[in-house]
């Protein structure tokens, strides 16, 4: 389990960092990503499932938004066989704003290579920062 753990935390710390050759290395052929949320998925591009190779292009693409990388400060991380449940506050600056929202991944093992994963995040904080950053990006036009 311990091992299992270990994964799970150099999954969250390679995806903040935007490191897509070591995020690939943990992942199982037939991975699959699940952002779960309130909003409906028309306000919002992350809701819904990703296959693996989506996945990953949304890992490179982080180092585009976030200026040093998004950074997951844990509070918890729970095992249970080849199951693991993070509890993180994910913590980074764009466009000069800086970013703290919650999250729980429960993620999914076999082998030692990560199959799945749901992440669940506060939607209304990610909202709120989307508009400032447009009116951001308005008032450098």
């Amino acid at each position: 389990m311990e091992q299992n753990k270990q994964v799970a935390l150099d999954l969250l710390y390679a995806v903040g960092q935007g490191d897509v050759a070591s995020v690939d290395k943990l992942l199982a052929p037939d991975f699959t990503w699940r952002v779960a949320a309130a909003a409906p998925a028309s306000h919002h591009p992350l809701p819904g499932v990703q296959d693996r190779e989506q996945f990953l292009a949304g890992v490179g693409r982080m180092r585009e938004v976030w200026v040093d990388g998004l950074v997951y400060r844990i509070l918890s991380v729970l095992a249970d066989g080849d199951r693991v449940a993070v509890e993180a506050v994910g913590e980074g600056s764009t466009l000069g704003l800086d970013f703290r929202n919650r999250y729980a991944f429960f993620l999914e093992l076999r082998d030692g290579l990560l199959t799945g994963g749901n992440e669940y995040l506060d939607f209304a904080y990610l909202q709120a920062l989307q508009a400032q950053m447009a009116e951001r990006m308005d008032a450098t036009d």
